[in-house]
């Protein structure tokens, strides 16, 4: 190889496994939101870094408890549905009544993050099976 190469070679390397770090992250579909979030609950950290529960039963009642980055506390229940490809939860007091959606993001089922339409990140998130917490 020569020595041009060599040295440009390690540098491509970094590239390329940046690459593939960022594109590790894969949209799902509204199908596949359905059966990885309903009937689970859903551990996470909003954006400001409050830290929240979500419980979606299997026929789409949600229950919702967690904190914003200062602390206050906050409970609520709503309707989960999938919209096309996004999740879309209509609370009773969050959002002012109106549906929020959001598109869910994978780490290949390790861990989730939920984005506005814009692409703006809301939460990142894991995935536990059933109700532990009896939401």
């Amino acid at each position: 190889m020569p020595a041009r190469f060599r040295s440009t070679l390690p540098l491509l390397v970094l590239v390329l496994l940046g690459a593939c770090a960022e594109n590790r992250w894969l949209p799902l579909s509204g199908q596949t939101i359905q059966a990885e979030m309903f009937g689970k609950t859903a551990l996470g950290t909003d954006a400001g870094g409050g830290n929240w529960t979500m419980w979606i039963a299997p026929d789409g009642k949600a229950v919702f408890r967690g904190s914003n980055g200062n602390g206050t506390e906050l409970v609520d229940s709503g309707t989960a549905r999938i919209d096309g490809d996004s999740l879309c939860v209509q609370w009773q007091k969050m959002h002012a009544d109106e549906p929020f959606c959001q598109v869910i993001y994978t780490d290949r089922g390790l861990s989730y993050r939920a984005y506005s339409p814009d692409l703006t990140l809301n939460s990142h998130f894991t995935l536990v099976p059933g109700n532990p917490d009896k939401l």
